[in-house]
């Protein structure tokens, strides 16, 4: 219980930040990774550890979060999730071709 105030209490900062700072990914992005990974039957909490969104707030897509949180979230799915990584190289290849 302690840990789940602090954490959003930690959000409620950035929530403060994001109003001065100009957040530019919405959280459209971060909730199709987080459904498509739970379509993979895997569990998405795996994706939000160590930030200080929850994942509530990451799958409302009326809301903002930086590139660097969206990054994040894709490099911890491609460890735990071994078929995103696949997914994400095959789509990168496609677009460079």
């Amino acid at each position: 219980m302690v840990q789940k105030i602090a954490k959003e209490s930690r959000s409620q900062d950035v929530l403060k930040q994001l109003d001065q700072f100009n957040a530019n990914v919405t959280c459209r992005v971060t909730n199709s990774l987080l459904k498509y990974v739970e379509s993979l039957g895997h569990d998405a909490k795996a994706l939000v550890e160590g930030l200080v969104f929850t994942q509530d707030y990451l799958s409302n897509p009326l809301n903002w979060v930086f590139a660097e949180v969206r990054d994040t979230m894709f490099e911890q799915a491609a460890r735990y999730v071994p078929r995103v990584s696949i997914d994400m190289e095959q789509l990168l290849q496609s677009n460079y071709q």
